[in-house]
């Protein structure tokens, strides 16, 4: 069995598609042997493309304009096949499915908040993405919902047309399980200009994240006694100065504004991107983690942060249930009074922050990616018909 498996979401580093796939490929080059074969594809075109770093596989490489490409690819007029030569399974995600010639093509589902929030999304990108996964539907013989509740979201938009969706969960950037140093959390604090104890959101800075309805919270809670500075760490959805999900949907601007609508120019801070060992160890360092999203379709960082042994503060909503169990403290995403009321309560009780960090560090270890890749290697044979 020959799989090829799509590589170009690593062109937007930090990112839940980069995570996923780098992680994904990995495991599952541990797990393929002779004779079966595993290799990557990735289109090398534009800055990001071309500084992605890749795992150690062997890669297949074109070079085309992403429009061009695009365009054919849509029209069905170029198979993935006659670039890469041919394949038994192409594991694509929702934002490039290409056409395949022969063998199946599998497609990686992370979210319809598109579907459940099109308001937050201009009208050329919200387009996109309803193409696209009409294209998925049209075409994947199979589809990896990385959670139940994004399987329901697909069952809902496409009903009896569903092509076979199986449900196998991810696992976080194993470099926030990492021990602490401390040395190097001081350094970052220093050049940051934090204090010992602060709170963090990590992120983007997309409409459904939340952000204003958070930092409002914060202000609440200030004025509720909390004197813990909040971190907004993270990506505005940029990637090479080019909007990955439509430039008016992820709204930094907004996040700014609200920071001084609030009077908190002095207590919270806005760090922008930041590169994975430093995100890593600001997570690890963080008296509380936040994140009232309106919707994710797995939600990666909050499982990132129990791994991390850092207590949670998470929406009620969509799937982040699925993922921290009995782990985080929950709150109505649309409520700020109730964000603040949980951010005071878990910056002032020590008890409940050891509760939540040890719930969270248990919870965080039934996702591995070694499983992640059995699990879809199975889905792979079960296409195929390979039996082994």
């Amino acid at each position: 069995m020959r799989v090829a498996i799509d590589l170009s979401g690593l062109a937007r580093p930090g990112s839940g598609s980069d995570t996923y796939f780098r992680h994904l490929t990995l495991a599952l080059a541990r797990e393929i042997a002779p004779p079966d074969d595993l290799v990557g594809f990735l289109n090398r075109f534009g800055a990001a493309s071309r500084d992605a770093e890749l795992p150690p596989i062997r890669v297949l490489e074109t070079r085309w304009p992403w429009r061009v490409l695009g365009t054919l690819w849509g029209w069905g007029i170029l198979s993935v096949d006659r670039l890469i030569g041919p394949v038994d399974v192409f594991h694509a995600n929702d934002w490039t499915c290409p056409p395949l010639r022969k063998g199946h093509l599998v497609a990686t589902v992370f979210d319809l908040a598109f579907a459940r929030y099109p308001e937050l999304y201009p009208p050329d990108i919200l387009r996109i993405h309803r193409s696209q996964l009409d294209c998925v539907r049209r075409r994947a013989s199979g589809v990896v919902a990385i959670s139940a509740h994004t399987k329901e979201d697909l069952r809902a938009a496409w009903g009896a047309e569903a092509p076979e969706i199986r449900v196998i969960h991810p696992a976080g950037d194993p470099i926030y399980a990492e021990p602490r140093n401390l040395d190097a959390e001081r350094d970052l604090r220093a050049r940051l200009g934090l204090p010992e104890h602060y709170l963090l959101y990590l992120g983007t800075s997309a409409p459904r994240k939340n952000l204003p309805r958070l930092i409002r919270a914060y202000a609440l809670a200030q004025r509720a006694g909390v004197r813990s500075p909040l971190v907004i760490a993270g990506s505005t959805g940029l990637v090479s100065g080019m909007s990955i999900h439509g430039s008016h949907s992820w709204d930094a601007p907004q996040v700014r504004e609200e920071i001084l609508a609030c009077g908190l120019e002095g207590s919270v801070l806005v760090t922008g991107h930041l590169a994975r060992a430093d995100a890593a160890h600001l997570m690890r360092g963080a008296r509380a983690f936040l994140f009232p999203s309106l919707y994710e379709g797995f939600g990666l960082p909050v499982l990132e942060a129990m791994s991390a042994g850092v207590p949670v503060i998470a929406s009620s909503s969509s799937a982040l249930p699925e993922v921290a169990g009995d782990a985080a403290l929950y709150v109505d995403p649309g409520d700020e009074a109730a964000i603040a009321e949980a951010i005071a309560r878990v910056d002032g009780a020590v008890e409940l922050r050891q509760d939540l960090a040890a719930r969270g560090l248990r919870r965080s270890q039934k996702f591995s990616w070694a499983e992640t890749a059995r699990e879809t290697l199975a889905f792979y044979r079960d296409l195929v018909g390979d039996t082994r």
